[in-house]
């Protein structure tokens, strides 16, 4: 009885929500900018996290043209100093996880390819390897532009250019005397596979 029940619930959809979702799996580079400067200081020198590679994990729904998504990537970076004397200051320190749930729909198709233009929210989750310090959330907007070209029944390739905004990730407490906290620009590129509707 149950199982007829279901059934017939099923069938009174007026479209399967699974038909309606893709799958992506990334591989996701991301460049961020100062997060703690220090423009008293000889050339101004600034930290930040090493531009690193992570694997990616994104799930979309579409309702006609547009496309809502939720996405997470984790990824561990160097934490480095620029300016003056550059180099590593704690190899493999940062970690971060990402969340982000962005909408948008193609701005261009073309024989099957789309360019689809996205905006949303994304938040990293930065932990500190081998060191006591809490971890932390920083949200902020973001946005995206992604290609999308079609391979074979239900596979595409995806590429994707994302660029957000977000608090800095130290307290004013954590940076040496003399830096300034920093709210840092993120550049992110990924390259994937989706399963899916197009």
């Amino acid at each position: 009885m149950r199982h007829r029940l279901l059934s017939v619930l099923f069938l009174l959809l007026p479209v399967p929500l699974i038909a309606q979702l893709d799958l992506t799996a990334r591989l996701v580079e991301s460049r961020f900018g100062s997060q703690a400067k220090a423009p008293g200081i000889g050339d101004g020198p600034s930290i930040r996290p090493a531009a690193d590679l992570g694997p990616g994990l994104e799930v979309g729904l579409r309702r006609g043209e547009w496309r809502l998504s939720l996405g997470t990537a984790l990824i561990t970076h160097d934490l480095v100093l620029q300016g003056g004397d550059a180099g590593i200051i704690t190899p493999g320190v940062l970690q971060g996880f990402d969340l982000g749930v962005q909408i948008g729909r193609p701005i261009l198709r073309n024989a099957g390819a789309s360019i689809e233009l996205a905006a949303g929210v994304i938040g990293t989750r930065w932990s500190f390897v081998g060191l006591s310090d809490p971890s932390r959330w920083r949200w902020g907007p973001m946005a995206s532009l992604a290609g999308v070209l079609p391979l074979s029944g239900r596979l595409s390739a995806v590429t994707r250019l994302g660029l957000s905004r977000a608090g800095g990730i130290f307290t004013n407490e954590e940076i040496p005397e003399g830096y300034e906290r920093a709210s840092a620009t993120r550049f992110e590129w990924s390259v994937g596979i989706r399963l899916g509707k197009r």
